[in-house]
């Protein structure tokens, strides 16, 4: 049988203030077949849950499993114990893994230690910021089950610019392919309009990825997919409409031939957006980008546009596609 090494050696300070260590002060827990020995004067007052069950049973037993909720493993109730302990541990959340922080935030909740749940947050917070180098990113290379689970934290622990960040940083996965788009669907899907975001696009890279032949997307369930359809064909039309009419732009105040300004933004862009491309026609979003792209470079409207007319008209064209972007839920019919 495995015997964990005392956790309060390590996580517990050198004085507990106004008290001599005796072993009435400690209990051990058993999960699974290993044993954590506890300091109960500092575990109790941290969880409500683990406190009623203790209650029962010390100070006549000192060896006690705990039933509900159990910990699903030893590692969880390890987790959970870093949560309680953690004004000991200098520097910890530098040195786990955005994973180990998702635990202790997860087992912490489960066991009512809130304020355990909040230092685990800030690390989470921390980890996904994305002023760090790409590389250096958690969640670049993190399996959609970790995104979930931080999103549902997010839900307890409301913070607007974090939570978007890792939907985006999601996204940004589905957009490289490197994920299917299935499972971001579905579990936007659930939460009942609280991840809007990942969703709309997540629908669209589904729909991007079936326009391109992918078989690696997953299967949706009959409503989402009926979501899908709905914005290929409302995004088909406005794909239209856009090929049509060039973005409108503002006169620049020191243009003296706006007329010729025009004519050829018009021109160039008919033949920019009408040229054959091996993106769907539906990829607005890539689109615009390569139109962008193109018309930024293009020699024509260098020399014939006024400067200011030029920066303003290429101004709407990343206009347009951060419109398109921000209302795809109403292609989606969401």
């Amino acid at each position: 049988m495995l015997i964990q090494k005392p956790l309060h050696s390590i996580w517990m300070p050198s004085k507990l203030p106004n008290k001599r260590r005796k072993d009435v002060e400690f209990c051990t827990i058993q999960v699974g077949n290993v044993y954590f020995k506890v300091h109960t004067p500092t575990l109790l007052p941290a969880s409500p849950v683990i406190a009623r069950q203790l209650q029962a049973y010390l100070p006549t037993k000192r060896t006690v499993t705990l039933q509900a909720p159990p910990p699903p493993s030893p590692r969880h109730f390890e987790a959970f114990l870093t949560g309680v302990y953690r004004q000991s541990i200098p520097r910890a959340l530098q040195l786990v893994t955005i994973e180990d922080m998702i635990l202790i935030a997860e087992m912490s909740l489960n066991y009512e230690n809130n304020a355990g749940a909040a230092w685990a947050m800030e690390g989470i917070r921390n980890s996904v910021d994305t002023t760090q180098l790409a590389a250096d990113r958690p969640l670049r290379r993190a399996s959609p089950e970790v995104f979930m689970r931080i999103l549902q934290l997010f839900l307890v622990f409301p913070d607007a610019v974090a939570c978007e960040s890792v939907q985006s940083q999601w996204l940004s996965r589905l957009f490289r392919r490197e994920l299917p788009p299935a499972q971001a669907i579905d579990f936007a899907w659930r939460a009942s309009g609280s991840f809007d975001h990942l969703l709309k696009h997540a629908l669209y890279v589904y729909m991007i990825r079936i326009q391109n032949g992918e078989q690696n997307v997953g299967r949706l369930s009959r409503e989402q997919a009926l979501r899908v359809t709905c914005g290929y064909h409302s995004l088909r039309v406005y794909a239209s409409k856009i090929c049509m009419r060039a973005p409108r732009f503002r006169r620049s105040k020191s243009c003296l031939k706006h007329n010729e300004c025009m004519k050829t933004w018009r021109m160039c862009w008919a033949l920019t957006v009408n040229r054959p491309s091996k993106v769907p026609r539906v990829d607005l979003l890539q689109r615009l980008k390569d139109a962008h792209g193109e018309l930024a470079k293009d020699p024509v409207i260098a020399q014939t546009m006024h400067e200011g007319c030029r920066k303003g008209a290429l101004k709407s064209v990343a206009r347009t596609r951060a419109m398109i972007s921000n209302h795809l839920h109403h292609h989606f019919d969401l």
